[in-house]
């Protein structure tokens, strides 16, 4: 992570690996409700959101990475983000996920479904498009460290 010792932070039920110059600014995000949010206050260009829905009761939801990449793609469709680019799937030992990003206006936008199976998570990463190469490699990071725990 770009050579600053990373830390670990927990909130809304998941714990993510994040360099030690982040850390979770929700509090002064300006809005009712507002989802967990990351951030580097100091050097940072964007901001990384986090909405999960935790695992509770029922069959197994188990969606997979095509599933979580349907779900991408209907995001950036019910908001008029245009067509997505730089997509991916991923799976490791704990979660599967699928990305891509979309340009909005002058933003550049990623997101993210992750799940491990039980619980899924939607991540969002925002900043301006000039900007865009500057910390998605960190929030990929980010992201791929994630593990629920609920279950």
């Amino acid at each position: 992570m770009d050579g600053v010792t990373p830390i670990r932070l927990a909130f809304g039920g998941v714990e993510a690996t994040v360099p030690g110059t982040w850390r979770d600014i929700t509090d002064e995000v300006e809005a009712d409700a507002p989802p967990y949010t990351l951030a580097d206050p100091d050097e940072g260009v964007g901001a990384l959101q986090f909405s999960i829905a935790a695992y509770q009761g029922g069959a197994m939801p188990d969606p997979s990475r095509e599933e979580l990449r349907d779900m991408a793609l209907g995001f950036g469709k019910e908001r008029d983000c245009g067509k997505p680019f730089e997509e991916r799937l991923f799976t490791d030992e704990f979660l599967r996920g699928a990305a891509m990003s979309f340009r909005r206006e002058e933003d550049f936008l990623r997101v993210w479904y992750i799940s491990d199976g039980w619980n899924v998570a939607f991540i969002t990463y925002v900043c301006e498009w000039s900007e865009q190469d500057r910390e998605l490699s960190v929030c990929e990071d980010i992201v791929k460290s994630v593990r629920f725990r609920s279950r």
